[in-house]
């Protein structure tokens, strides 16, 4: 799951700290078997959806929701230092929170 994640997946960060944490695929019934997946292992991940991108044809994705993203960094994560970097800011951006509230 963290090698499929860190090759086809995105993690990225809106500027107001949102994170997303989406998985790609041409294959559909590949992205099916890894949410399956995703879903034995306690997770909840929203249905895939299609996406048309020029010259690739369809993309399929989904992604996995707000409320388990610290359990998917913690749990999965990414080999992918770039995941790695979104994944850190995102835990800074959150502990700020914390010390806000």
């Amino acid at each position: 799951m963290k090698g499929f994640f860190s090759g086809d997946g995105k993690a990225s960060l809106t500027r107001e700290g949102s994170l997303t944490i989406r998985f790609y695929s041409k294959c559909k019934e590949g992205l099916e078997g890894l949410r399956q997946l995703l879903i034995d292992l306690g997770f909840h991940p929203h249905e895939i959806r299609e996406e048309r991108e020029e010259p690739e044809g369809v993309v399929y994705w989904f992604s996995i929701p707000s409320r388990e993203h610290m359990k998917f960094i913690e749990d999965i994560g990414s080999f992918k230092p770039r995941h790695r970097e979104v994944f850190e800011e995102y835990g800074r951006l959150r502990g700020e929170e914390g010390e806000r509230s």
